[in-house]
């Protein structure tokens, strides 16, 4: 009976990430291809995130993408400040979110100076390398540092770190 009880309770959290694992690699596969990134923004839109700040974030990533790809310079603006708003409201709800963080601090290291979104770049480092040791998800973890050894945003000093 213990089981049972005990498999009710853990079983929803195992699904939750494997579910955020299986939308965090289908971003990293829109980064490279366009066709995915349709599907993702996609399958983000038709996603409940409401409960999920971590989910929300990856909904902003998939406007942000959309921004990547476009042509027109209107839609590339709107879809970028669109995914912004979502990330940013994200990370309001759940600050600490090594996460969220990691997001936004990719984006912010990446986007063009004109859209004046980088503000964020140094605090974020520093909570991701705070909090980076005792993150679980050897999935995420692997990410962030394969990540910062390459970003020109973390020293030397810091990648030693990792």
């Amino acid at each position: 009976m213990r089981f049972v009880l005990l498999l009710i309770l853990i079983l929803p959290l195992l699904m939750q990430a494997s579910s955020i694992i299986e939308v965090r690699t289908k971003y990293y596969q829109s980064a490279v291809k366009e066709s995915a990134a349709d599907d993702f923004y996609k399958e983000m839109n038709s996603m409940d995130v409401s409960t999920n700040s971590v989910l929300l974030g990856y909904k902003g990533m998939a406007y942000m993408l959309q921004a990547k790809y476009s042509w027109n310079p209107y839609v590339k603006l709107s879809s970028f400040n669109t995914g912004k708003d979502f990330l940013e409201q994200a990370i309001a709800s759940d600050s600490n979110n090594i996460e969220l963080r990691f997001l936004r601090f990719c984006i912010q290291e990446n986007a063009p100076s004109m859209l004046n979104y980088g503000s964020n770049i140094s605090e974020d480092k520093k909570l991701i390398l705070a909090t980076w040791k005792g993150v679980k998800d050897q999935d995420l973890k692997l990410k962030i540092k394969n990540y910062f050894m390459e970003s020109n945003s973390v020293t030397v000093k810091e990648r030693s770190e990792l």
